[in-house]
């Protein structure tokens, strides 16, 4: 592979570990689990929770995109393995 696809590969995987993040703070709701947390656990400061919080979504977007990296790698060499299959 060319030094550009290497560039563009990693541009593009950081692109979807940026929009898996921003979907998982817009519908993860932190308000709800810091009261949820407060109820059953006791008072927790803001600040520490914010960085837990987004540290543990930041660790379930890698994840994510990691995962779905993985799933679109296998589909591509199924799809590749077909093809070759083929043409034989």
């Amino acid at each position: 592979m060319k030094p550009a696809t290497h560039v563009y590969l990693w541009l593009t995987e950081l692109f979807a570990l940026t929009v898996v993040y921003t979907l998982l703070c817009y519908f993860i709701p932190d308000e709800a689990f810091l009261a949820w947390y407060e109820e059953n656990y006791g008072f927790i400061q803001e600040t520490r929770w914010d960085d837990w919080f987004s540290l543990t979504l930041y660790f379930l977007a890698i994840a994510i995109t990691s995962l779905l990296i993985w799933l679109t790698a296998v589909a591509r060499q199924r799809k590749w393995k077909k093809s070759q299959g083929e043409n034989e």
